[in-house]
This record gives C-alpha cells, sequence and structure tokens, in this order.
C-alpha cells in the first residue's frame, strides 16, 4: 500500500467520522427540541393549574360567583371549588399522558398516574367532572380521553366516608 492509497483511506475514514458525527448531532438537537416542547408544555399546565387553585380561595370563589351572576352560597362556593380542583386535576392528567406517548415518563411513572387516576374515578363526583371537562374540550386528544374513559369503565364506584376519609364500596 502506498503513501497515497493511506491518504486516501484516511480522507475516506474521516469522511465517514464526520458523516456519523452530523448524524448523532442531528439526533441530539432532535431529542433537544422535544424535550424543550415538554418543558413548555408542562409549564403551561402549571401556570394554568395554578390558577385554577388559586381560584379556589374562598374569596375569589365567590367573586367568580357573583360576578357571573350566582348567589354564592357556601353549596356553591364549595361545588365551584371542587370543579376548580377537578380542572387542575384534568390538565395534569393531560399533560401526563401526552409526555408518556412521547416517550418523557417511563412505565413505572405512568402506572403510578394511572393508579391515582384508577382511584379517583371510583367517586361519582370526579366522573361526573370528567364528563364535564370532555364536554368543554371537544379537541382534547381521543387518545387521551379513550384512555380516561377505560378507566372509568373499569372502576367500581364508591362512596366517601368523611369520618374515616377511607372508599366503601357500594
Amino acid at each position: 500500500m502506498t503513501l497515497a492509497d493511506l491518504s486516501s483511506l484516511g480522507s475516506f475514514i474521516s469522511a465517514l467520522a464526520v458523516a456519523g458525527s452530523l448524524i448523532y448531532l442531528g439526533l441530539q438537537t432532535h431529542q433537544a427540541a422535544k424535550h424543550t416542547k415538554a418543558l413548555i408544555a408542562q409549564n403551561r399546565t402549571t401556570r394554568n393549574m395554578e390558577s385554577q387553585l388559586r381560584m379556589g380561595d374562598t374569596e375569589l370563589t365567590t367573586a367568580a360567583i357573583v360576578g357571573n351572576g350566582g348567589t354564592p352560597t357556601r353549596e356553591n362556593v364549595q361545588m365551584y371549588q371542587f370543579a376548580l380542583i377537578c380542572n387542575a386535576m384534568f390538565m395534569s392528567a393531560d399533560e401526563t399522558f401526552h409526555q408518556h406517548e412521547q416517550g418523557l415518563l417511563d412505565e413505572h411513572q405512568f402506572g403510578t398516574f394511572d393508579g391515582s387516576f384508577t382511584s379517583a374515578f371510583r367517586f361519582r363526583g370526579i366522573r361526573d367532572a370528567w364528563s364535564n371537562w370532555k364536554a368543554i374540550h371537544p379537541d382534547s386528544s381521543p387518545k387521551f380521553i379513550e384512555f380516561m374513559d377505560d378507566i372509568v369503565a373499569k372502576v367500581p364506584v364508591a362512596t366517601f366516608d368523611p369520618a374515616m376519609g377511607q372508599r366503601a364500596s357500594q
């Protein structure tokens, strides 16, 4: 093998190394963009959830009821607060589901999420809030809605015993 042959071989190997580096850089850039989008979506969801939960403050809830022409009875305030809590839960669920779909949450994390909603959907009020949320968000992901509806379908309804803080089957 001559010196010219070695030089050509070296140039070829260098070209392969550069091509490999560019492919790797492209994959890293794609992954970074994916993570950035997930962080932006997560921050948006966090802001929306915080807004919903802050509105749950009794004074703000009362003001919202009065501002919308309602009567802020204790029961109306509590019902509105419950609706705000449920909205925040469903916003979080939507974001968690989509992060799992994009491969950003592992199966253990997603299993914990699934278990939390399996427990939550045992209660009639949360089931009703889910039905309302779906009606208000018709453009939500069909996969997300199907996933949540499957949980609702598989768990029995329970009642809440306020004295014990436990679920009792109905």
